[in-house]
């Protein structure tokens, strides 16, 4: 039996629905009513709506009036081409029914430059000798975008991969030689894999648009924290269904009709008002399962306005369910933590500065630079310290916002630069150095201090005085309480959050449960880059195809991937292994990832092991579900900035990258590694924008 639910107007075009029921949360609602005039709706757009010819025009699809030959988008992308000689692949085909199906024959992934013209997509490949012959790169592949057979998916919503199914087709128009892949028959299958991540939506949105892909007759908004819903109508007379429809879903315009909706007068509202009033803001986000996809870009990367910024998530269907729309709270990394006995407890200030490490041997000193992130001491070498002002002095003309973001560089800079690290959680206590003698290194005892770890190593060392030795116990006291405390409560978050994904807390798993939590497990700091580190944690790593993987602890920064390996001898810091810079950087995650994998190192029949790791966790993910991997180019200075690349820095497409595997320990904290350096390699290429439209360009395309 369905609950009943009650159902209220809240204006034109925009209906407003309270579940009664823990069960069916979202149940359509049914209502008596004529939709509104879209006129009405239109006029809650931020700015006027203009109903001329001019105004259509001006918000019509780019893709109907670019003439014949002419090139509608163009763009590099890594693409998996496959073939099937069976006509009757799902029309669907994703991760899920890759799976599944047999006798596909494969090839490796290459890059491609990929030109949309009119009704076709070609994927040219470039070689020196070949262009100067020529005068153009090799046209190798040539997809139709006019037939009713071409069909196109979204394949992983987690790193935004797409698929096109077509037949084969002649490389030139008209031409009865050289088919594809020399065939006639079957299927072929390119899987695309784009680095920005908005430019991807933007390629799907468009290629869905213009094969056929229709909206809705309304949209359903959820929200998450009070359980309910907001239902605006999609505008249906002729002529400028898709302008009225741009100018509606605009992101402040539904962010302020889902406000007025969801604040209304109630006890259960009460919340939300509450929270708005503090100074909370709500945000929009596409989400599938636990993953989630916020509306944070309203410009694509060369600068143009993204009219279908909200509107695009209609195209993300993926194992035949599409995601939905919600509007949530914009969450930051959490700064304060609520214990079970009601103790709040908010993150104490970090601490840094110059000090002399004593070894415990020869007695003799080195100097380093300590500074503390998150819950890890970073070992910076003197020469890298950058530390922070002097007390008092700020340079004229800095406001509040420059200050911070000049610190969250500042910060990253040092970690860059970091030769060791170690966990706070790894202390079990500082203390003051003591010793039985009484000499005249008695001084220098007392101006020194020790921390136990849990190795049962003891490490001292000697600050400037007296005072900042005692300031420096104080100070990582509460740290290494506070941070032990906070993983246990993430991990908590993290074990509930991946028990709805699978359904092993229940027998059937509730996979579209509001879980507010998500909007913290996938937070706003990540976007706006609110702290030096992004996303830290152990994952197992593996440099190439072959080899054993590694134990690293890595840390995600300012567009780069930092390793540091983890021991087993009993020393204080895990040392630097390698860095990754993002810049050039592709990454595929879970069945892709596996297939890459050379023969006799994966196999997909394998039974799933259940495990059970220290903090709690249990999972049973199979090895693709914990599996993503990338390719990137070396960079001689990783801490280098790439905003200041030299203009003659474009890679030719056959330059050989470098690979590594990563494996983690579940699916869900895969996917929050895999969205974290998906965001910060959107945030390198929005950073280079001259660069990226350069290599975009880059080689002459067939002239027709």
């Amino acid at each position: 039996m369905v609950p009943k639910s009650d159902t209220y107007r809240t204006g034109p075009n925009v209906i407003a629905s309270k579940s009664k029921g823990k069960t069916v949360h979202y149940d359509p609602v049914i209502t008596d009513d004529h939709p509104a005039p879209p006129g009405e709706v239109l006029t809650r757009t931020r700015e006027a709506a203009e109903h001329t010819s001019a105004g259509v025009a001006q918000w019509s699809e780019d893709v109907e009036h670019v003439p014949w030959g002419d090139v509608v988008m163009r763009d590099r992308a890594y693409i998996k081409f496959s073939y099937s000689e069976t006509e009757s692949l799902p029309s669907d085909f994703d991760e899920w029914q890759n799976r599944t199906t047999g006798h596909l024959h494969n090839e490796d992934w290459a890059e491609y430059i990929v030109v949309w013209r009119k009704n076709r997509l070609e994927l040219y490949t470039g070689h020196a000798r070949k262009d100067w012959v020529l005068g153009h790169m090799k046209l190798v592949f040539v997809i139709p975008l006019g037939q009713s057979t071409t069909r196109l998916s979204l394949y992983s919503f987690v790193d935004l991969t797409f698929c096109i199914v077509c037949p084969p087709a002649p490389l030139r128009h008209r031409s009865k030689r050289r088919w594809l892949n020399r065939r006639h028959k079957g299927l072929n299958i390119f899987v695309f894999k784009i680095r920005s991540r908005t430019r991807a939506i933007d390629w799907v949105w468009k290629l869905w648009r213009h094969l056929g892909g229709e909206l809705p007759t309304s949209l359903d908004i959820r929200s998450p924290l009070l359980d309910t819903r907001v239902r605006i109508d999609m505008p249906r007379f002729e002529g400028i269904e898709l302008t009225a429809a741009y100018q509606i879903f605009e992101n402040e315009n539904v962010l302020r009709l889902c406000r007025e909706s969801l604040s209304k007068t109630g006890d259960e509202h009460e919340l939300l008002r509450h929270k708005l009033k503090t100074g909370a803001e709500l945000a929009l986000a596409w989400r599938s399962e636990t993953n989630l996809d916020w509306v944070w870009q309203l410009d694509d990367v060369q600068g143009n306005p993204r009219k279908w910024a909200i509107l695009c998530g209609l195209a993300l269907n993926q194992h035949g369910k599409g995601a939905h729309l919600e509007v949530r709270l914009k969450e930051h990394f959490p700064t304060r933590l609520h214990l079970k006995d009601g103790t709040v407890l908010d993150e104490p200030p970090a601490v840094e500065g110059y000090l002399e490490r004593i070894r415990p041997n020869s007695q003799l000193k080195q100097s380093v630079y300590l500074t503390i992130h998150n819950n890890h001491i970073f070992a910076v070498p003197i020469a890298h310290a950058h530390h922070p002002r002097p007390p008092g002095f700020l340079p004229p003309g800095i406001d509040a916002d420059s200050l911070r973001e000049s610190e969250v560089q500042r910060g990253a800079q040092q970690i860059l630069h970091a030769t060791g690290m170690t966990d706070l959680r790894n202390i079990i206590a500082v203390r003051r150095a003591f010793h039985i003698a009484q000499d005249k290194g008695s001084l220098h005892m007392r101006r020194s201090f020790e921390l136990l770890l849990t190795t049962g190593n003891v490490v001292r060392f000697e600050a400037f005085s007296c005072q900042v030795a005692l300031e420096w116990i104080v100070r990582l006291r509460p740290l290494i309480s506070y941070w032990r405390r906070r993983h246990q409560a993430d991990a908590q978050t993290e074990m509930q959050l991946a028990y709805i994904s699978t359904g092993r807390a229940r027998i059937t798993p509730l996979r579209h449960a509001s879980l507010p939590e998500l909007s913290s497990f996938f937070n706003w700091c990540a976007l706006e880059g609110c702290r030096s580190i992004v996303r830290s944690g152990k994952l197992f790593a593996r440099k190439g195809l072959w080899g054993q993987y590694k134990h690293v602890q890595v840390v995600l920064i300012a567009g780069n991937l930092v390793q540091f390996r983890i021991t087993g001898r009993k020393s204080l810091h895990h040392h630097r292994h390698t860095g990754i810079n993002l810049q050039d950087a592709y990454l595929v995650s879970g069945y892709l990832a596996a297939q890459y994998l050379p023969e006799g190192q994966y196999d997909p029949d394998a039974p799933h092991l259940a495990r059970r790791y220290q903090d709690g966790l249990e999972t049973d993910d199979g090895p693709e579900d914990t599996l993503f991997m990338m390719w990137y180019r070396t960079q001689v200075d990783p801490s280098s900035n790439m905003s200041k690349v030299v203009a003659g820095d474009t890679p030719r497409l056959e330059v050989k990258r470098q690979l590594s595997f990563f494996k983690t320990r579940s699916k869900l904290e895969r996917d929050a590694w895999v969205w974290a350096i998906n965001m910060e390699i959107e945030k390198a290429v929005r950073s280079t924008k001259d660069r990226e439209e350069r290599i975009r360009e880059a080689g002459n395309i067939v002239k027709t």
